[in-house]
């Protein structure tokens, strides 16, 4: 799913992700504004207003800091799709991010390796 907003048109700026679509289960902790977002093998965890974030609990400095408008909590959203293993990218002529998974093929004697892209989000 392409996901559209008027804040930026540059995807190390916030955005409203779909963790759930990602396949993540988050936890909001309202009295310290964190979202704490995990899934097999990644977990991240990102606060409101602070350009700091874990992800499997190494620090990271964001490019931009969560931000809550009107209750919907924004994020980086190249941090959260790198991090699950997407490969994200910015079409600037429709203002469009895209969010695609890669997945590599490599033949028994592992002599050809082939990477498969899709599963648009």
């Amino acid at each position: 799913m392409a996901r559209k907003n008027s804040l930026s048109g540059d995807v190390t700026r916030i955005w409203p992700c779909p963790f759930e679509k990602l396949g993540f289960n988050i936890q909001w902790d309202g009295s310290t504004r964190t979202i704490q977002a995990e899934k097999q093998g990644v977990k991240i965890t990102l606060q409101v207003d602070k350009p700091n974030a874990t992800l499997n609990g190494e620090p990271n400095t964001l490019s931009v800091a969560p931000r809550n408008i009107e209750g919907n909590v924004f994020v980086p959203i190249r941090f959260v799709g790198e991090a699950s293993k997407y490969v994200v990218t910015w079409e600037n002529s429709s203002k469009t991010i895209y969010l695609q998974s890669a997945r590599s093929v490599i033949t028994p004697d592992k002599k050809l390796k082939v990477t498969l892209g899709g599963n648009w989000l």
